[in-house]
């Protein structure tokens, strides 16, 4: 729901949805920080019996990307980077399996992994693409991850996750490069957080302005509103 309240925000620019974003945001954030690992039904029972699945934390990944991409806080940006690098160091084997669930929370001593997810997203190819938005950003893939982001499953077997990893791959080839000066008049910075959420990365810098690095490699700038929303209007 952050991340949709952030989508919100940048589809209507209205900054009710961006404080709803934030505010749940930071309930969400409390909670995967209140311990090591995510305790679902905390006092409820056993620890085991409400692990955190690895879903819930490729999901929550995605959010702290989509909250530092509408606030231009770091923070949330390496709260990701946190999260991804849990899910690499608990949730992945050693031959590079994921696992839906810790070892702690195994009925049978047996490797667990949901690989189809037919109803929704799969948790894999979320993870793919939390990995190139992260890299976008300038942070460094967990060594456990890396072989991911040249890696495709068989679209016969995991039509799911197959389709989410083009997804992915799409973002490492066509993404846009934003950075927003820290001295950027408001209603530009406004401007460059609204963006829609997909295939535009933003991050803040020591430079001045805004500066715009396009897919191609080429680089221009805009110095108000219209004229950056104008790079875009017909992509």
């Amino acid at each position: 729901m952050a991340s949709a309240y952030a989508a919100l925000y940048t589809a209507t620019e209205d900054t009710v949805w961006l404080e709803k974003a934030i505010n749940l945001g930071k309930e969400s954030k409390k909670q995967f920080l209140s311990k090591i690992f995510l305790n679902e039904r905390q006092g409820a029972g056993a620890e085991g019996s409400s692990d955190g699945r690895a879903f819930g934390y490729a999901i929550a990944a995605q959010t702290g990307l989509d909250l530092g991409a509408v606030t231009l806080e770091d923070e949330w940006y390496s709260w990701a980077q946190d999260l991804t690098t849990l899910l690499a160091e608990h949730f992945v084997t050693k031959d590079g399996r994921l696992m839906e669930v810790r070892k702690i929370s195994q009925v049978v001593d047996i490797v667990y992994e949901d690989r189809r997810m037919t109803f929704d997203d799969s948790t894999a190819g979320q993870l793919r693409l939390n990995l190139h938005r992260l890299r976008a950003l300038g942070f460094e893939t967990p060594p456990a991850l890396s072989p991911w982001l040249t890696s495709a499953p068989s679209f016969e077997n995991y039509p799911i996750i197959f389709t989410d990893t083009m997804i992915a791959i799409s973002h490492e080839w066509n993404h846009t490069l934003v950075k927003i000066g820290t001295d950027t008049p408001e209603d530009l910075a406004n401007a460059a957080r609204s963006l829609p959420l997909q295939l535009f990365v933003r991050r803040r810098e020591n430079t001045s302005g805004v500066k715009v690095v396009l897919p191609d490699g080429s680089e221009t700038s805009a110095s108000q509103p219209d004229e950056l929303k104008n790079l875009f209007k017909n992509k």
